[in-house]
């Protein structure tokens, strides 16, 4: 602090009582100064704290979204392992179903040849057709079961995504403050 103060000259060097009031008014302005930075550290200390308690629940709340989405991603992962397990037992069922018609239909066509060649490759073929309908709308079912399932992962990575960069931009804005 500057001060351009001029002291009178005394007969035994500067007038006392100028000196006096000089230094009284530096002691006054100095202690005046440190308050005001004491309240300054105190006001910036309050606020350093208030932005560390809503970091730390803007954090905690990511946490908790982030386990929250983790916990939904392993439960539609269970979900999708379970429906692939039915549709394999379903396929298979298909297949042991189409291999039974089959033989049946070839037991038919034994019969049938005894009785009358024409009849019997009538029924083979009516069995046969049902058989590949019925392969061929379990294969469309597992085609489907699967485009959903690649759905749901590219839903779950795109959420996994948003959720990484949130974090790292209040990781960003945390380091910044």
């Amino acid at each position: 602090m500057a001060v351009n103060v001029v002291f009178t000259e005394a007969k035994k060097g500067y007038n006392k009582e100028e000196v006096q009031r000089f230094i009284e008014q530096l002691m006054f302005d100095h202690e005046r100064a440190i308050r005001e930075k004491d309240y300054a550290i105190k006001s910036l200390m309050n606020e350093k704290e208030g932005l560390e308690v809503n970091y730390k629940s803007k954090i905690a709340e990511l946490e908790a979204t982030l386990a929250d989405t983790q916990s939904k991603e392993k439960e539609q992962s269970a979900k999708y392992e379970e429906l692939c397990a039915r549709m394999g037992e379903k396929l298979l069922f298909a297949e042991q179903q189409s291999a039974l018609i089959i033989a049946e239909a070839e037991n038919l066509r034994t019969k049938a040849e005894t009785e009358a060649a024409q009849k019997a490759e009538l029924s083979v073929a009516a069995i046969s057709a049902k058989a590949r309908e019925n392969a061929a709308a379990a294969l469309r079912a597992a085609d489907i079961l699967k485009q959903k399932s690649q759905q749901i992962c590219v839903g779950l990575d795109h959420t996994k995504r948003v959720l990484e960069e949130a974090l790292e931009a209040i990781e960003k804005t945390a380091k910044n403050a």
